[in-house]
């Protein structure tokens, strides 16, 4: 390889790890600001306008590496995609006003997806990515103290912050670094004062998997049996109580309110009730309908609303059989990702991945309208498709 083609790869890979690194902070950045900036024009906000207009921009930068490295699996998921709207629009009309209204959240998703193939097979995304979620940790803590966008139950920004928590544990981890781990706790605190349960759930046992896998198994039998013990006690001593009531108290004292410590000292530490209610309803929806609603049906069904539940949203969606069919397959679709990143030694990135993006489709969020499962989707197929061409080529 001669000067000149070693500095064009170079440049390249500087201009791939830029996009993905501003890519990745874009979350908090949009989260934290977009409400508070409200020059508009048209009708449009000129500051949201901006950000994506900048991604845009990159992504034209990177265009050969982005839009032209589609194949036929992403081909194959848009057809599907396709088919299950013409069919919905065509058997549940009634379902049309949701579709029209996601049509441009769906493209971003497919871009999204399409960035997440690039993230899977660029070879420095990992380091880039840990290296930018400390700095995202950084924003959301200066976005909190100057109260940018801030309420004291802000699931979206609990869930942008957790993204950044299990990415710096996972770098943290790989390289052996403590350092990220106090990184990682300062984003718990945030999540555990600004946000809800769902996040602060998952990143606590994102870190306590990754630190579970460190240890011998001797000190894995040590540290379950402390762990169960005092546990047990400080449940059955009702000793989490003071201490959470003295930190409620210390934080009121400062015009500070949890909506986590408010609801596990009022004993909500389950689901929302009304949460429940909604899953009922559209389970008692579909067994009067095995055949299922279409897409976005289990909007017409609570008037709006959504089940926050993906299995019991795909069984509305697609009916019971073909529901279930498509379970099966992702289910498949994840752990044959999984099985053949440990070629790349990525298997901790993806499984990062399923705290982030997968997990809180079980409690909340929507898979119709949340563009970062396109992102998921994207990061999953690329491992996927190359297990299948390793497979063809023995």
């Amino acid at each position: 390889m001669n000067k000149l083609s070693f500095l064009n790869l170079k440049k390249e890979k500087s201009r791939l790890n830029l996009l993905i690194g501003y890519f990745w902070l874009m979350p908090v950045i949009l989260s934290v600001f977009s409400g508070n900036i409200k020059l508009k024009f048209l009708g449009v906000n000129l500051f949201t306008a901006t950000i994506y207009g900048v991604f845009l921009i990159f992504l034209l930068i990177n265009f050969k590496h982005v839009f032209l490295k589609i194949k036929g699996f992403d081909i194959l998921f848009l057809v599907f995609i396709a088919l299950s709207i013409t069919i919905t629009m065509i058997v549940f009309p009634q379902n049309t006003v949701y579709i029209k209204a996601n049509l441009f959240n769906w493209s971003f998703a497919f871009i999204y997806y399409l960035i997440g193939k690039l993230i899977a097979r660029t070879v420095s995304a990992q380091e880039v990515i840990g290296s930018v979620s400390k700095l995202g940790i950084i924003i959301s803590y200066i976005a909190y103290a100057t109260t940018f966008g801030m309420t004291n139950k802000d699931m979206t920004f609990a869930y942008v912050v957790l993204t950044y928590v299990v990415m710096t544990a996972n770098s943290g981890f790989n390289k052996n670094k403590v350092t990220d781990l106090y990184w990682c706790i300062a984003g718990l605190i945030l999540i555990f004062i600004l946000g809800t349960r769902g996040p602060l759930l998952f990143g606590v046992l994102y870190v306590l998997y990754r630190a579970f896998l460190k240890m011998g198994k001797g000190w894995k039998i040590t540290v379950l049996s402390v762990a169960g013990i005092s546990g047990a006690l400080f449940v059955e001593t009702n000793a989490y109580y003071a201490v959470l009531q003295n930190i409620n108290a210390f934080l009121e004292s400062r015009n500070i309110e949890s909506y986590i410590i408010d609801q596990i000292l009022s004993g909500n530490t389950s689901s929302d009730q009304m949460r429940s209610d909604v899953v009922e309803k559209v389970i008692d929806a579909i067994q009067k309908q095995p055949l299922g609603y279409g897409l976005f049906g289990d909007r017409v069904i609570l008037k709006g609303s959504y089940v926050h539940n993906i299995i019991v949203e795909l069984l509305c969606a697609y009916g019971v059989v073909l529901g279930l069919i498509l379970l099966v397959l992702l289910g498949l679709f994840i752990y044959r990702a999984i099985r053949h990143s440990k070629y790349y030694n990525r298997t901790n990135f993806l499984i990062a991945f399923i705290f982030i993006y997968l997990m809180k489709f079980f409690v909340s969020s929507s898979i119709l309208n949340d563009t970062f499962f396109g992102l998921f989707m994207g990061v999953f197929s690329f491992f996927y498709i190359n297990e299948r061409k390793r497979k063809n080529s023995m």
